[in-house]
């Protein structure tokens, strides 16, 4: 029986196999471009093993690089080299499937990133941020839900630190909201460590990266062992954030708008666990998206009023869903569309996004009408086309799950 490999030697291997070591060595004089070029060139060739040793390679590669660059004396170009490593590595969020060895590298990376940021965050001046592109504003927001928020990245599945932080609260001190960014690395569902005003946070002059990573890190709550002090965070933290943006509306752009409403939907989800009565919190997210939807999208109100149907008319019933393909919602969901009697009902069905499988063509063949809808941004497009159907009923499969149902719920799409 042969013995098995040393984990480390494996990444040893990789670095000494591709000569990671001695391109970003020549980089220090020759500049990153020389390095981007031998990367692309490894790349290119494509000479890996398995997918494995090409994520091992992209993450060890881009660890040592990201050693030498200054994150302070060329900002720009430190986050073009940070981008150049999300596009190339296309981390999933979700980091529990990961071999032992992809864990080590990928850990790596994100321990180097993570000192990197926390001098960028303390030494490059506000001004300097707000100067950035929205591509590189939007990476940071990405990075910062990925690699630090996400309770099933590899740091918070993995890592645990041979020393704590302790100097978390002095810099937010001495700094104020970049101090804050730094703590939010570190402490990814402590918030409520911090004393944060969500008025002032909303109406503040901060870059609009530094301002969305804060308000997702104020409701981001432990997926398994959240606790009642998270609950409490979150019945402090949603009404107050809903009602500021509320006041100040300027701030809401279509995607912010949806990541927030997925981020307080997640956080809420995952209070709900925890026990207690969260109706405060509740109330002020519904307010909150009611109040969003009707200004930006107001709709004519029509009163309802209850349909007596004529000898032989069916009831229209309508069926909407980001989830109807291999997934859990359709499993609850796909029979009650199967078993409709036809007689009595005529079934539409409208699916969310572009994915479409076997258990998608069930709902479409058991239907009189389905209609998918790829671009999910064009809430208002939708909406005009559910209510144009002229339905009796119209059921939202997802309610909880995903952010768009709250929003044409909100319209009343119905």
């Amino acid at each position: 029986m042969t013995e098995p490999k040393d984990e480390l030697s494996v990444l040893d291997n990789i670095l000494a196999k591709y000569q990671i070591n001695e391109t970003i060595e020549a980089a220090k004089t020759r500049g990153w471009t020389y390095a981007w070029d031998k990367f692309e060139k490894i790349q290119n060739k494509n000479p890996f093993a398995n997918e494995e040793e090409k994520y091992i390679f992209t993450d060890l590669f881009f660890s040592q690089g990201i050693k030498i660059i200054s994150p302070i004396n060329n900002v720009s170009h430190f986050w073009d080299v940070v981008s150049q490593w999300f596009n190339a590595r296309k981390l999933e969020s979700r980091n529990g499937n990961l071999s032992p060895n992809e864990k080590i590298a990928i850990i790596h990376l994100c321990l180097n990133l993570r000192a990197k940021l926390r001098e960028f965050l303390i030494a490059v001046p506000l001004t300097e941020v707000n100067k950035l592109t929205d591509e590189h504003q939007h990476l940071m927001i990405v990075l910062w839900r990925q690699l630090f928020f996400e309770p099933f990245a590899a740091l918070n599945l993995y890592w645990n630190p041979t020393h704590i932080q302790s100097d978390l609260h002095d810099l937010y001190n001495k700094n104020g909201y970049p101090g804050l960014m730094v703590a939010s690395m570190f402490e990814p569902f402590a918030a409520d460590d911090y004393t944060i005003d969500a008025e002032k946070l909303i109406s503040s002059s901060l870059p609009f990266c530094y301002k969305s990573i804060l308000i997702f890190w104020m409701v981001n709550t432990p997926y398994f062992n959240a606790e009642e002090k998270h609950r409490q965070k979150l019945m402090k933290y949603i009404p107050d954030l809903c009602r500021a943006i509320n006041r100040h509306p300027e701030v809401l752009s279509s995607v912010f708008f949806l990541t927030f409403v997925q981020e307080v939907m997640t956080g809420l989800w995952r209070g709900s666990y925890i026990g207690g009565n969260n109706i405060d919190a509740l109330s002020s997210f519904g307010d909150f998206i009611s109040f969003t939807m009707n200004r930006f999208m107001p709709f004519p109100k029509s009163k309802l009023v209850r349909k007596n149907l004529e000898d032989g008319e069916k009831i229209r019933i309508g069926y909407i869903s980001r989830n109807f393909y291999k997934q859990a919602v359709s499993c609850y969901m796909v029979n009650r569309v199967i078993y409709h009697d036809p007689s009595k009902f005529d079934v539409y069905t409208f699916a969310l996004g572009d994915y479409h499988d076997n258990i998608s063509d069930f709902f479409k063949d058991h239907s009189a009408h389905f209609e998918r809808f790829e671009k999910m941004t064009d809430i208002k497009g939708i909406a005009e086309a559910v209510r144009a159907k002229n339905l009796d009923i119209l059921i939202y499969t997802d309610i909880g799950m995903e952010p768009h149902h709250h929003n044409f719920f909100f319209l009343g799409a119905t």
